[in-house]
């Protein structure tokens, strides 16, 4: 019975020592399976980090490229806009047409887009008028009006860039006797001739201005 006890004794010594042995190849064995997960792990946030700078960088020249565009498209329109001021004039010399109560200005313009356009005859008058009162007494009037006028062509008729005109003073009314240089609107006031002192015709195309010309 000793010499047994003995032995099992011996057997559990013999296990603690092989265990204290086993054990720190087992820890080194976990631990370096454990380095390629995480090597693998940091590899894939490596990688996850340069597609997410990628696309952060993708992204910026995208928006780059299209404040470019739009800056682009911005400043040939402004181009544009200004080339029609710089290059539409009139060929030759514009004709003007007394008719004793309106003026008629005929000409051609040069140097147009393709758009639809505006000329705009404004004139600044003196109206000379025949007033009678109630009881048949006649006394001249006089009075300063202004005029205006508007043609629209269309861009159809605009053929090269250029296209011929004439545009019209509109005939001075007597709203009130007044109005004509009459004493008072208790008189009738007649127009008889129309007096000149200003007249300007300006062109629009595309929303602006692209000549003006003082005709007298």
């Amino acid at each position: 019975m000793p010499f047994e006890h003995g032995s099992d004794s011996q057997e559990d010594a013999n296990c603690e020592i092989s265990n204290s042995k086993i054990l720190p190849f087992l820890f080194v064995g976990v631990t370096a399976l454990k380095k390629p997960s995480g090597l693998r792990w940091t590899a894939w946030a490596a990688r996850s980090k340069d597609w997410h700078n990628n696309s952060l960088m993708k992204g910026r020249a995208m928006k780059s490229m299209v404040r470019f565009v739009v800056t682009t498209v911005a400043i040939v329109m402004l181009g544009s806009v200004a080339a029609f001021a710089s290059n539409v004039h009139l060929v030759g010399g514009l004709s003007i047409t007394d008719n004793g109560t309106s003026v008629k200005v005929c000409g051609r313009l040069a140097g147009l887009g393709n758009q639809d356009i505006t000329l705009t005859l404004v004139g600044s008058i003196t109206v000379e008028s025949s007033c009678v009162n109630p009881a048949g007494k006649v006394a001249p009037g006089h009075a300063d009006q202004v005029v205006t006028t508007t043609v629209h062509i269309s861009r159809t008729e605009i053929k090269n860039g250029s296209v011929s005109f004439c545009v019209q003073t509109a005939d001075p009314v007597c709203r009130t006797a007044k109005a004509c240089g009459c004493p008072n609107n208790n008189w009738t006031a007649t127009i008889l001739d129309v007096d000149f002192h200003l007249l300007t015709l300006t062109v629009e195309q595309g929303g602006s201005v692209v000549l003006q010309k003082t005709v007298l």
